[in-house]
């Protein structure tokens, strides 16, 4: 043991690297100052903010380099990322929640080979970065990448409302205030409806009922959108804000999308007319706050029949519920 191991690592490892074969065996150094020093860049890295709370996975196929990207996060972020990827390709944005492809229009290679562009992710959200072969200095799309959804869901430029998209200069913002009618199914433990003139989430309403229910409820309200809002050429998108935990989305009478993870967005250009306008969000939240309910207000019945009730208890928090906001229409140009 004791010969293979001065092999391997020298009479005094501490001296430095020992030469073995055509390698080197390093001591107590860190791994990636050693790479740096061996000129060896990183496959992926974020260079900005610097503080931030996104990971990746790297897979190759025998055409393309595919990097799943994710931010852990509670907050948006945005991103400044470097991918060490051959030269001849181009990137392209895959979106998991929708299946949409878009293409990365902002990229740069740099002297030293990486390819820099910013990546905006929503909370705990994530985002495929394809690189696929194409012209780097072509100024239009890859046809050939078009060809690879079959449902036809790549977009061009100003297409599609992106996951996490921040709104352009050229954005114009409608806020969608209230007053709100909150109306409850019968059976609940809720009353009927209660007029809300803001959003609050649902442990924080008065009625003792409301406070614990669990369920679907439905958020009402008339909003008037001005014809400045839906020119020729814009999309219009609905932001929901936050919700707990999952929302149904009706524009005058249609059913526009289910919404179940941020940005709790959807576009509605085709659902407004300028003028009043109906919409109706119905939200779901989560079984505990009514099992809660059924602990701490016995006298008033029991409405969540489960047999997992013995994990619970009267004391424990009510989780938000419901509508938070804020909501508002976000106008962008095409």
């Amino acid at each position: 043991m004791r010969r293979i191991s001065s092999l391997l690592w020298g009479a005094e490892p501490a001296a430095g690297p020992h030469p073995y074969g055509a390698g080197r065996v390093h001591g107590d150094v860190n791994l990636r100052d050693l790479l740096a020093d061996l000129g060896a860049r990183p496959d992926f890295t974020v260079e900005s903010p610097a503080q931030h709370a996104v990971d990746y996975i790297h897979r190759r196929t025998d055409g393309e380099d595919l990097y799943f990207v994710t931010n852990s996060a509670d907050d948006p972020v945005r991103a400044e990322c470097a991918f060490r990827v051959d030269g001849g390709v181009r990137p392209w944005f895959w979106h998991p929640v929708d299946g949409s492809v878009t293409p990365c229009t902002d990229f740069r290679r740099g002297a030293d080979g990486l390819v820099r562009l910013a990546i905006e992710l929503p909370p705990v959200g994530s985002v495929f970065v394809v690189f696929a072969p194409g012209d780097e200095d072509a100024a239009g799309l890859i046809t050939a990448r078009d060809a690879r959804d079959d449902a036809g869901r790549t977009s061009a430029p100003g297409g599609e409302e992106e996951p996490g998209r921040i709104p352009t200069p050229d954005a114009l913002e409608w806020p969608i205030s209230g007053p709100w009618t909150l109306s409850f199914p019968d059976g609940a433990g809720a009353p009927a409806a209660i007029a809300l003139d803001e959003l609050f989430s649902w442990p924080d309403l008065e009625p003792q009922g409301a406070r614990v229910f669990s369920g679907t409820a439905r958020y009402s309200t008339t909003v008037v959108v001005p014809a400045s809002l839906l020119a020729e050429g814009r999309v219009v998108v609905l932001d929901l804000g936050r919700v707990a935990e999952v929302a149904r989305l009706h524009v005058n009478g249609s059913e526009v999308a289910t919404l179940w993870c941020p940005p709790f967005r959807a576009d509605v250009s085709s659902h407004l007319q300028a003028g009043p306008n109906l919409v109706e969000i119905e939200v779901t939240n989560t079984w505990h706050n009514r099992i809660v309910g059924d602990l701490r207000y016995p006298e008033a019945g029991e409405f969540a029949r489960t047999n997992i009730k013995n994990r619970f208890r009267a004391d424990m928090e009510l989780l938000p519920s419901g509508l938070l906001g804020p909501v508002r229409l976000l106008s962008t140009t095409g």
